[in-house]
């Protein structure tokens, strides 16, 4: 899971731009998913430690004063953004810079290693509400670099979704994430692309079975591959899916299917 956390106090201008990069984010993505967590940490530093630990992969965003021009972008691995406590600190009184440190010391160097920050260059830092116009453009400059991250982490390589004799195989993670509790399937050859499109009861299409207690599903779609030039014996071991909301469906990308060549139809 990707989890990017907001800092930063909204009624001090430019020191709220951590949490209203986070607020954008939200607009686009929603809070969360399967996949993504997009927490507004306000000035609760200690909370940082309790939610990046696990995470595959955390995103820390807050404001900085480092002499550089007001809207100036850093980006910097967590180790390098973690910064000692003074003894006797309290949890109250923690950043999250220091909540990175601490989290290091108690957990290990592999706290710190899928941790990245960004940074960005306050001009004031006065009580007020908004943002200053250069940090203005450094927030959106943040936005989009991490809107870029969050969709290249949806074209995923997916172990849980696989073909095998003419059947597509779901576990019961990827059926929860991908098919939204659809019954109905349709499987479509578009543009050198499969589109695996989940559709409500009582719409036409291929099943989603039940293959067994654990919930894992299975589509059968011998003829659809047949169509596309495979032989029913043909094995896709794992299938990377990009997410197309505008064709609501979830694009096979042919490039990236490893099919075991010998089962082609020449």
């Amino acid at each position: 899971m990707l989890v990017v956390i907001g800092c930063g106090n909204l009624a001090r201008s430019d020191d709220g731009i951590g949490v209203e990069v986070v607020r954008r984010l939200i607009g686009r993505f929603g809070a969360q998913n399967s996949e993504l967590r997009l927490i507004d940490a306000g000035t609760a530093g200690m909370d940082v430690m309790y939610q990046v630990r696990g995470a595959a992969q955390v995103i820390i965003v807050d404001a900085c004063r480092s002499g550089s021009d007001a809207g100036a972008v850093f980006r910097l691995p967590g180790s390098e953004a973690q910064t000692p406590a003074e003894p006797g600190f309290t949890q109250h009184g923690l950043r999250w810079d220091h909540a990175l440190y601490a989290g290091g010391k108690m957990f290990g160097a592999d706290f710190l290693r899928n941790i990245e920050v960004f940074l960005v260059e306050a001009q004031s830092l006065d009580f007020g509400i908004g943002l200053s116009p250069a940090v203005e453009h450094g927030a959106q400059q943040v936005t989009e670099e991490i809107s870029t991250l969050i969709r290249t982490r949806e074209a995923v390589v997916s172990p849980d979704v696989w073909l095998q004799n003419g059947r597509l195989h779901l576990t019961s993670a990827a059926y929860d994430r991908y098919m939204d509790g659809c019954s109905i399937a349709a499987l479509l050859a578009r543009d050198e692309a499969w589109l695996l499109l989940p559709l409500r009861a009582g719409a036409g299409g291929l099943q989603i079975k039940l293959r067994n207690a654990r919930g894992d599903r299975v589509i059968e779609a011998q003829e659809f591959f047949r169509a596309q030039g495979l032989e029913d014996s043909a094995q896709l071991r794992s299938v990377c899916l990009h997410h197309a909301p505008d064709q609501g469906a979830w694009r096979i990308e042919l490039a990236d299917a490893a099919i075991s060549p010998a089962h082609a139809i020449a």
